[in-house]
């Protein structure tokens, strides 16, 4: 009987290894650990750039629009998750030519007159490679199937600096903060005045919703950007500004409720400071800044000013802290530091990780015809909690863009070999190049830019590199790279849609619904505790869509790295910009390895997030048939084992029982 247990147990083993190669090798054919090239996925012919990613439709897979080589049409290419490819969607380009004719420099994908589709607002120049500051042409293209686009309906034009998409009011709608070119030096708003129809006009320049008068002028690119910074979980305004002598200066704008935005803090800027991005560098709850600086053309650093808010309330500590059941409290005292003297600012010269190497920070005029940034891209390859960097360098005295490398930097604790004793103490992080499993990304000296994209929504985060094109200077020939790192630890995605419907959306005039997914909604915030395998907790924040400007492509969701853990995500709080007396809500118990998508639909008059809906996805992929199959296999086996055990004792008690009924009784004798 033993025996035979031993060969259910072995055999249900076997069938449990054979189910997870299967779900294994149905979503991964590489079986090595590293980076890998994906090929073109379809898009061969491709010789354009990706300018804009959203959920054209409405599938919950990322599609992707580009930009053609000559900047004046665009194409839409839609993921088809059964062959694990782009394919292009019939009408092809979407937008064939600008109703204005002018030169694309910026496509922003949102759901411009709140129906639940994805639109879009396209930018640009008549003349963008002019030395003068001519005008931001822009249209907007209401999304009519998830395939096309009505024809573009022009809005009120901007001088050259990008205008940011942020909310106005708080009604979660998509406004613009910028200069309009009626109204030079003036900062204003696109307020948003779309209905659902498809040929709303949907602008109207209105004065600035802030409490005070604004003393800030552009500089063209700039690092605008709409993201939690006092901690409350409801986005704020960053404003950069250019001083008379060229020095770049900060403005904080923090989102009141009840004043519209008041000025928090302000300061200047290390010299030569290009692209500010914002991430949680140190996983301490907090929005850091993070950017590249270079006083001279040669000198360059990656530089981190952390975010110094109260920390997170320990078992022993109940004042002065942050409670972990009530994270979206204000900090009214949150600072800023760039004194490199002290740990809450570091900074890490490229020449230290890269001699004879300096960091690509815009592209050039014939690169692309525009101003064309290059910010650092900041994601969680290794799902460690800490987000790690992927940079562009490129060799010291190269005409500018020219041969760029992608590098992917990892994240570590700062030690004593490469931070000051201050900020190994404070346990600051920096960064080191990844060099195993990483040779396909290394081997390319060509690319024009690079981003994270979760390629497929199997829960990792990959990598498409732009590279240069042979077909012309602003042409790109796309690269896909697989990340394949074998981490343990887990993951969590998450989504916040714009509440224009509930789970599904009635277009005016038509039977049709569709679901809400395409929305690529700005400025929600998501903070979260969890512990880890050492009993201690952590928390970390994340903001949606900060920016998207000067054709910098952002993925519509949020991805967090959870690191190694044994327990649930213990809160997830998820902040709107609504400006009501509640504008987040706290999920409790979380699986890691899941997709959360919160739909924050409100009746009118209603101003609360009771009727906010969360969707809750375990990994959504072609696992689970592999996964239910697997399980129905080996409960079929347990059961004829059993069966067959079964019988195998029946017969053994009947003869057993004519044994005894055999046997002669001595003593009655």
């Amino acid at each position: 009987m033993i025996d035979r247990m031993r060969h259910f147990f072995n055999l249900l083993k076997l069938l449990m290894i054979l189910g997870s190669s299967i779900v294994k090798g149905s979503k991964n054919k590489f079986k090595a650990e590293g980076l890998f090239d994906l090929g073109k996925l379809g898009l061969d012919g491709v010789d354009g750039m990706i300018i804009a990613l959203g959920d054209s439709n409405a599938d919950q897979f990322r599609d992707i629009f580009t930009l053609s080589s000559d900047q004046r049409s665009v194409s839409l290419y839609l993921w088809d998750r059964d062959i694990s490819e782009f394919v292009s969607v019939p009408k092809n380009p979407v937008i064939s030519r600008t109703v204005e004719d002018f030169i694309i420099t910026n496509v922003i994908a949102t759901d411009v007159n709140y129906d639940g589709r994805l639109d879009l607002l396209v930018m640009g120049s008549v003349d963008p490679s002019s030395s003068l500051n001519s005008d931001l042409k822009m249209e907007v293209w209401y999304g009519i199937d998830g395939t096309s686009f009505r024809p573009g309906i022009k809005i009120p034009s901007s001088l050259s600096p990008h205008p940011l998409v942020f909310d106005a009011e708080g009604t979660m709608a998509v406004d613009l903060l910028g200069l309009p070119s009626s109204l030079p030096g003036i900062l204003k708003v696109w307020r948003n005045q779309a209905d659902a129809t498809q040929d709303s006009v949907p602008f109207a320049i209105k004065d600035i919703p802030f409490h005070e008068p604004v003393d800030c002028k552009l500089p063209n690119p700039h690092s605008n950007a709409f993201i939690d910074l006092d901690g409350d979980c409801l986005a704020d305004v960053f404003l950069t500004c250019e001083a008379e002598n060229g020095r770049i200066s900060f403005q904080i704008w923090s989102n009141t409720k009840s004043h519209g935005y008041s000025l928090a803090r302000s300061g200047v800027l290390p010299l030569g400071t290009k692209q500010v991005s914002f991430t949680d560098i140190d996983r301490d709850g907090t929005i850091d800044m993070v950017f590249v600086a270079c006083p001279s053309d040669d000198e360059c650093s990656i530089n981190v000013a952390y975010n110094q808010q109260i920390p997170l309330c320990t078992s022993g500590q109940r004042s002065n802290c942050r409670d972990p059941e009530n994270l979206c409290t204000s900090d009214p005292n949150f600072q800023f530091s760039f004194d490199s003297t002290q740990p809450s600012f570091t900074s890490l010269p490229i020449k230290n990780l890269f001699p004879d190497f300096t960091i690509m920070t815009e592209l050039s005029p014939t690169d692309f015809r525009g101003r064309s940034p290059i910010s650092l891209q900041a994601g969680d390859y290794n799902m460690d909690g800490f987000p790690d960097l992927l940079v562009i360098i490129e060799p010291i005295g190269s005409r500018r863009g020219s041969h760029g490398a992608p590098r992917l930097l990892e994240s570590v604790q700062c030690d004593e070999k490469h931070c000051t004793e201050s900020q190994t103490s404070a346990k600051r992080r920096t960064f080191v190049p990844l060099s195993q499993g990483a040779e396909i990304l290394n081997s390319i000296n060509d690319a024009k830019g690079a981003f994270f994209m979760d390629i497929g929504e199997d829960g990792t985060l990959d990598l498409v590199v732009q590279r240069a094109n042979k077909n012309g200077p602003t042409s790109r020939s796309l690269a896909f790279i697989k990340n394949n790192y074998f981490n343990d630890a887990f993951f969590l995605k998450a989504i916040m849609l714009n509440g224009a419907c509930s789970s599904r959306c009635a277009t005016r005039g038509n039977s049709t619904e569709h679901r809400p997914y395409g929305v690529n909604y700005a400025g929600a915030s998501y903070k979260f505790t969890i512990q880890d395998t050492y009993g201690k907790r952590r928390a970390a924040a994340v903001g949606q869509i900060p920016f998207s400007t000067y054709a910098s492509p952002m993925t519509p969701y949020c991805f967090f790295g959870l690191g190694r853990t044994n327990n649930y995500v213990e809160n997830l709080f998820v902040g709107s910009t609504r400006r009501q007396s509640a504008h987040f809500i706290n999920v409790e118990g979380l699986l890691p390895n899941s997709q959360l998508v919160i739909i924050p639909y409100q009746e009118t008059g209603q101003n609360s997030p009771v009727s906010w809906k969360k969707e809750l996805y375990l990994h959504p992929g072609d696992w689970i048939p592999w996964v239910t199959a697997t399980l129905v296999a080996a409960t079929l086996v347990l059961a004829i084992i059993v069966g067959v055990l079964h019988i195998n004792e029946k017969r053994e008690d009947e003869r057993e029982r004519r044994r005894k009924a055999h046997t002669i009784n001595f003593d009655a004798l």
